[in-house]
């Protein structure tokens, strides 16, 4: 049995999150409920793997071209 990470625990709170936050900013938007919401699982995979895309870019590809690096270096870099 495989152990569930922090990040599997975070990105499936987050995931969560991001669609009961779709869900009440829809209803705000339309508080009379004459139209009706439809989010379809592409929707919501695409966006699931925009956020992927970005996390990547901006968290993995900095910190792996940093790791070679002397610490104090890295730190000092821009």
């Amino acid at each position: 049995m495989k152990r569930v990470t922090a990040r599997r625990k975070a990105l499936a709170v987050a995931s969560i999150l991001g669609v009961v936050a779709i869900g009440g900013a829809s209803a705000l938007g339309n508080p009379n409920g004459d139209m009706p919401m439809i989010i379809s699982i592409r929707e919501i995979l695409g966006s699931c793997v925009v956020a992927f895309l970005i996390g990547l870019v901006f968290g993995f590809l900095p910190a792996r071209n940093a790791a070679p690096l002397d610490p104090v270096d890295a730190l000092s870099r821009e």
